[in-house]
């Protein structure tokens, strides 16, 4: 192996997440032949070995870009002062020390989209069923509220169609933003999924819905005349004025948000609805308000308009996202698995395997993953006030073996509440 210069190693047992051992053996063995190992059981409790191969192939690949990043973000923090904690955002919504997240890069996939929806719980007061726009320059991130607390992926969220354990905040993005190219073919408007850099109203290349919203006197800012050139070459393929033709675009956006909004509400309705708390049996989403956030929120009066939904954009809107992470809890979440008639008790994220007396009861596995999962948050970053803990999981079932209870299989899972640090709901 050494002959071939492998970079990253990823190792998964099909249930290392209930016995680690054999990814810990196997680890051991190819420790000198390769600059990083990732194993399948400290990413995810979870079983599911297909969704496990994905998470550790990720974490493995993206390994070397991440750690230089994190070196950048580090050296920059230095100039700023010594000792100054760095956190970051991961995909579920919680915050994890940038240096702790080296060995779990994977983790933070998907945290933009979630820093969005860390954002409208941080500048709106949400206490319905709501729908929440952060409309981009590339993209438009769309999440949704059930009585004002965010859902989330029970399974884990899905990266180019690659299934994974990543827990992580529901969200959709579409190919749908303020600096999206815009075509005509055929007559007809296509906006996006690509932009080839900023409006042209910036000094960029092609028309973009954001020189449309200027040309509308929705917005205005850079220079009115470049963005008006730029949509008088779309409004002379369509015919049209460029007043017209920037109206036209505006609306084609709009509609183009707003039926996915729809499209997302159907597919949620027809499942059970996870939120970061709990399963909400036979929850039907019905939004009351639209949040829109991000820089060409002013197009909010149109997409709410076609849904039939009042619209909020709240304050300091154009940058929520950052006003979300600052203020976004520390989160974790441990599986423990302990077995009484084998007498043995596992962490799989943590990697610990420990002996147990064959009488341990739920409410002392209970206990351990509390006292484990607090020992992990503060090793994250986590703040004491901050450690807001809840069982998401408790199972009980007795094992017979020739007609006798021979012990008890218990599995339990710890979380800490995704949310904002207490400090920011003092306010």
């Amino acid at each position: 192996m050494s002959a071939c210069q492998i970079g990253h190693i990823g190792i998964v047992g099909k249930f290392s997440s209930r016995n680690p051992q054999q990814e810990l053996d196997t680890a051991e063995l190819l420790q000198n032949n390769s600059r990083h190992v990732s194993l399948g059981h400290t990413l995810s409790g979870q079983l599911n070995f297909p969704r496990r191969i994905a998470t550790t192939y990720l974490n493995a690949a993206i390994h070397d870009i991440y750690r230089g990043f994190v070196q950048d973000v580090q050296k920059f923090a230095a100039t700023i002062g010594p000792n100054i904690p760095v956190y970051i955002l991961k995909a579920d919504g919680g915050t994890i020390l940038i240096d702790k997240s080296l060995d779990c890069p994977v983790q933070t996939i998907h945290s933009g989209p979630a820093a969005g929806i860390m954002g409208v719980l941080a500048t709106a007061c949400i206490k319905e069923d709501a729908v929440a726009l952060d409309i981009g320059g590339t993209t438009t991130d769309i999440s949704v509220f059930a009585d004002g607390v965010p859902l989330l992926e029970p399974s884990g969220v899905a990266i180019n169609g690659r299934k994974t354990l990543i827990r992580g905040l529901y969200t959709k993005s579409i190919g749908v933003g303020g600096d999206s190219v815009i075509k005509i073919e055929k007559g007809d408007i296509l906006i996006g999924p690509q932009r080839e850099g900023p409006a042209a109203a910036l000094d960029g290349p092609f028309p973009t819905p954001t020189d449309a919203m200027i040309v509308e006197g929705i917005v205005t800012f850079g220079d009115q005349q470049k963005a008006h050139n730029a949509i008088a070459v779309i409004a002379k393929k369509l015919h049209l004025s460029v007043q017209d033709a920037a109206h036209a675009i505006v609306e084609k956006m709009s509609t183009m948000i707003a039926d996915n909004v729809r499209q997302i509400l159907a597919e949620i309705n027809n499942k059970p609805v996870y939120t970061i708390h709990e399963l909400l049996e036979g929850k039907i989403i019905q939004p009351k308000i639209i949040y829109v956030a991000g820089g060409p929120a002013a197009v909010a009066p149109f997409i709410a308009k076609k849904l039939g939904y009042p619209y909020s954009i709240p304050e300091h809107s154009e940058v929520s996202n950052a006003l979300g992470v600052a203020i976004a809890r520390t989160t974790a979440e441990i599986t423990i698995l302990a077995d009484t008639e084998k007498r043995e008790l596992i962490i799989s994220e943590e990697g610990c395997v420990q002996s147990i007396p064959h009488n341990f009861s739920l409410d002392d596995v209970v206990e351990v993953g509390r006292k484990t999962l607090r020992e992990k948050a503060a090793r994250m970053g986590a703040m004491p006030a901050d450690i807001i803990m809840e069982v998401t999981e408790s199972q009980e079932f007795n094992m017979i073996r020739d007609f006798y209870t021979t012990g008890k299989n218990i599995r339990v899972k710890v979380q800490i509440k995704p949310g904002l640090i207490s400090a920011s709901t003092e306010r």
